[in-house]
């Protein structure tokens, strides 16, 4: 009876990579990005704008002189697995460019993946010099899945009882608990950046295939002191530097969480 990780030799069910912008994009940007979705066709086939819809809240009077508030802008493009699962997708949305992988395998091929697609996207549509780049935010969902007699089940053959950002408290509350916690670094970061949050919420609960599992989301997100141009944290090697860090970070987290056992079936120092 153990936890065994969803993905077989890791745990990640998807990966999301996202970098923010001074100002959200205008829908003219949005528009000339989905104009352009024949660059990303072989790679995300479907294109969609989002749809928002917007209301007031007040008597009619109000409403009917109030100013209209500007539309946010956005899109995606993706493409599915044969399951109909997405697989990957590019965001752009108010003031971010997210992409989403769902089909991980090891940081380095999903990074240079996702770097691609954020290139692609800069090149073509959202590439004003003026929208300096102000963050970088990595986010990780790990999920475990437990093998094995329920009434057996354990957290602390997941987690380590010393591990420093788990609570002793999840140990005897059974298979069914939350776990939601967050916090700032200031200190030990990379050139430029002000702050680091490192989120991490831990559900423990039945999933549809009524199997009891864990969940992990991890998110760090690296805050800068001045924001950074684009063409600069693209070509100067700036995007490589920020994303690793806080992949370093997102493995240092599990690495403070789990058992040894676990970490090994992970192969959490593999790239």
């Amino acid at each position: 009876m153990a936890f065994e990780p969803k993905s077989g030799d890791h745990a990640i069910i998807e990966a999301v990579l996202t970098v923010s912008f001074a100002r959200a994009f205008t829908d003219a940007e949005i528009g000339a990005l989905f104009d352009q979705h024949a660059v990303f066709q072989d790679t995300l086939p479907r294109a969609q704008r989002l749809q928002y819809m917007q209301f007031m809240l007040g008597n009619s009077d109000a409403a009917s002189v109030a100013p209209p508030l500007p539309t946010p802008a956005g899109l995606f493009f993706d493409r599915f697995q044969p399951d109909g699962k997405i697989s990957w997708r590019l965001r752009a949305d108010n003031n971010s460019l997210s992409i989403n992988c769902a089909e991980y395998s090891r940081w380095t091929p999903v990074w240079q993946q996702a770097l691609k697609l954020m290139k692609d996207a800069m090149n073509n549509g959202l590439s004003d010099p003026s929208n300096f780049i102000v963050s970088v935010q990595l986010q990780t969902l790990d999920l475990f899945e437990w093998v094995g007699d329920e009434s057996k089940y354990s957290a602390d053959l997941l987690f380590d009882r010393n591990g420093a950002l788990t609570s002793t408290a999840i140990f005897d509350k059974g298979p069914l608990w939350h776990l939601h916690q967050g916090w700032y670094f200031y200190a030990g970061l990379p050139d430029n950046c002000e702050k680091m949050l490192e989120r991490i919420n831990i559900d423990s609960l039945k999933q549809v295939n009524s199997r009891w599992s864990v969940r992990m989301d991890v998110n760090h997100s690296l805050d800068f002191i001045r924001p950074i141009e684009v063409d600069k944290f693209f070509e100067y090697g700036m995007a490589d530097t920020y994303f690793d860090f806080v992949h370093q970070a997102n493995k240092s987290a599990l690495r403070s969480s789990l058992t040894s056992e676990s970490k090994s079936k992970i192969k959490l120092d593999a790239q």
